[in-house]
């Protein structure tokens, strides 16, 4: 059997995996919400509704979050937003939003595990091992139970490490600037945080490899051109971030200890923050191996996992830095986040280790039964998970209910419309981030923002304008000053009643008072960014479909030149080229270029 079929039988094996893992919610037919799940299913409805009408606004949230205006997606992943966007106008039901998602996913993990199994040189079956490990394992099944976003983190991560690895075993060419700028950009047009881990991952690579490279110079102007066409590729985000945080003083998410959201050791449970105790020990027995069996860089790489995952566990101190750093409380939030990159590179040294075992029948063996055994647990362990989450469809403690008439049973019903607000005009999320703060004082904004705006924004109909500006329109008794559910920025313009407001009072998330006249009142917000911000914005478009159609110009051109057809006695003849030979003539037309 050749390679690329072996290659093909082992992603299939694992998409099957994937779509096995499936069954749980299938069988319930339940959409789960979990706890970030409202919250997304927010962000891309928004995105939905503004490719279904063509009423754009890169800032504003005129459809989802009850239509308050509020900014998100500008600064949380646009690009990812837009994409799942389109997938809901395709799929028109949450459930199948999550079921393709969920599958999406998988695929993306277990084939980038896989891939980087195969790159340090693991067999088929342990390739496909790993990868169903690392599949069950830590945050990337979170994914399916509460649409984390740190799961497509975790998605990436097999791709981060691709490229880390590369800077400690390629002497001659450790760092190739585009991969090391695809990874980087496209991570953070999903997700801020993730991005960061996996900066600072690369770093102790980044110095092993300057170490032990015989071109520094050219490493370094390597990592200078990432570094530049990630600046270009991410203007969006850093843009849209500078414009808001220059000025406005954006609300942060929710405080959690940090200690107690660090990594644990559990009997029974592989969550995002539990290790059971057979997971940890192949861990250790992997960084035993790694001690006798050094050579591909499988020490450094497991010593820089083992460290990660060290740090991202309970025996850091972690409470002293909370007390040191407390910010940290709502920047970072989970130590255990770390183990993104802690457990792909760990699985990658036992891939490596795998390697070292192939002329020793007897460990090579007892060491794919290990695997195996681990492969099954956590398999196992997520299956229940999931099936337990898929039974129970929703916890109420994840959202807020928007009519108190409605009953758990209609909530759920809700969940599986063909209507995609019916849910989201039912229940809320009073998720504080990046709300326009007036004082400094931080505590209770969520509950600020469920009272000013969630439980106030029945009886005002909304609608977008083809500019993105939102109109609210509502019926007073009485003249009188009277707040609105939307929340402004200083960015923001008012019109009430088609008088523009230069200044009006503003709560401390901004929800604008404005007077209102007895009868018919309409009010219009709009953001208007600074004409930079709009620069930037359009230059990581520019620079994206540059890329994009750089690449299928030259997929086409691949492809035209392992398949020439040359005019010889009146007919044409297909020719191959297998290095770089000419198959008829004996020469070498030409060499195709290493892709």
């Amino acid at each position: 059997m050749n390679l690329s079929r072996r290659r093909w039988l082992t992603r299939g094996a694992i998409a099957l995996v994937a779509l096995l893992s499936l069954w749980p919610q299938i069988a319930h037919q339940s959409v789960i919400i979990g706890s970030d799940t409202l919250f997304h299913f927010n962000r891309f409805y928004d995105t939905a509704m503004q490719l279904r009408t063509g009423h754009f606004s890169y800032f504003q949230t005129n459809f989802g979050f009850q239509q308050n205006g509020r900014v998100i997606n500008a600064i949380y992943g646009p690009a990812f937003a837009f994409l799942n966007g389109l997938l809901l106008l395709v799929l028109h039901s949450w459930l199948g939003y999550q079921l393709v998602t969920s599958f999406a996913i998988a695929l993306v993990g277990g084939w980038g595990m896989r891939r980087l199994a195969e790159r340090l040189g693991a067999r088929p079956l342990v390739q496909f091992l790993l990868a169903v490990i690392y599949l069950s394992l830590g945050w990337l099944p979170r994914w399916a139970l509460a649409e984390n976003m740190e799961a497509w983190g975790a998605a990436l991560a097999p791709y981060l490490c691709l490229v880390a690895v590369r800077m400690i075993r390629d002497h001659e060419q450790p760092v190739k600037w585009l991969p090391l700028a695809l990874v980087i950009s496209i991570t953070l047009q999903i997700h801020l945080l993730s991005t960061l881990i996996f900066v600072l991952t690369l770093v102790p690579f980044f110095i092993l490899g300057l170490i032990s490279t015989k071109g520094r110079g050219e490493m370094v102007k390597e990592v200078f051109k990432a570094v530049g066409a990630t600046t270009l590729l991410t203007a969006n985000i850093w843009g849209a971030l500078l414009e808001l945080m220059l000025n406005n003083q954006l609300a942060t998410p929710n405080h959690f200890s940090l200690a107690k959201n660090a990594l644990h050791l559990s009997q029974l449970a592989i969550s995002r923050n539990s290790i059971t105790p057979l997971c940890l020990a192949l861990l250790l027995v992997q960084l035993l191996c790694a001690l006798k069996w050094r050579k591909g860089g499988n020490l450094a790489i497991t010593l820089i996992g083992g460290g990660i995952l060290f740090v991202s566990s309970r025996l850091f101190p972690w409470a002293a830095v909370q007390a040191a750093l407390p910010a940290l409380g709502t920047t970072f939030q989970f130590p255990a986040r770390l183990t993104i990159v802690a457990y792909p590179l760990l699985l990658g040294g036992m891939a490596l280790t795998s390697q070292a075992l192939a002329g020793k029948r007897l460990a090579r063996g007892a060491g794919v039964v290990a695997l195996a055994l681990l492969a099954t647990t956590c398999l196992t362990t997520s299956q229940a998970r999931l099936n337990k989450s898929a039974a129970r469809k929703i916890t109420t403690s994840y959202f807020v209910r928007l009519t108190w008439w409605d009953s758990n049973h209609e909530i759920v019903e809700a969940t599986t419309s063909a209507r995609l607000n019916r849910l989201l005009d039912k229940v809320g999320k009073r998720s504080p981030d990046y709300l326009p703060l007036t004082s400094k004082q931080t505590s209770g904004v969520a509950k600020t923002y469920q009272g000013e705006v969630l439980f106030a924004s029945q009886g005002f109909s909304h609608q977008v304008l083809r500019d993105g500006s939102l109109v609210l329109r509502w019926q007073a008794k009485h003249a009188g000053w009277r707040q609105v559910p939307v929340v402004t920025y200083r960015e923001s313009q008012l019109w009430v009643n088609g008088q523009r407001l230069t200044s009006w009072p503003r709560s401390r998330i901004g929800v604008p008072t404005v007077y209102q006249h007895r009868g018919t009142n309409v009010l219009v917000l709009h953001f208007t960014p600074a004409p930079l911000t709009s620069i930037l914005i359009f230059s990581a478009l520019s620079g994206w479909l540059l890329l994009i159609g750089s690449a299928g110009y030259q997929w086409a051109r691949a492809r035209a030149m392992t398949h020439l057809l040359l005019v010889g006695g009146g007919r044409l003849i297909p020719v191959s080229i297998q290095k770089g030979c000419h198959p008829r003539l004996g020469v070498t037309p030409f060499l195709l270029p290493e892709l």
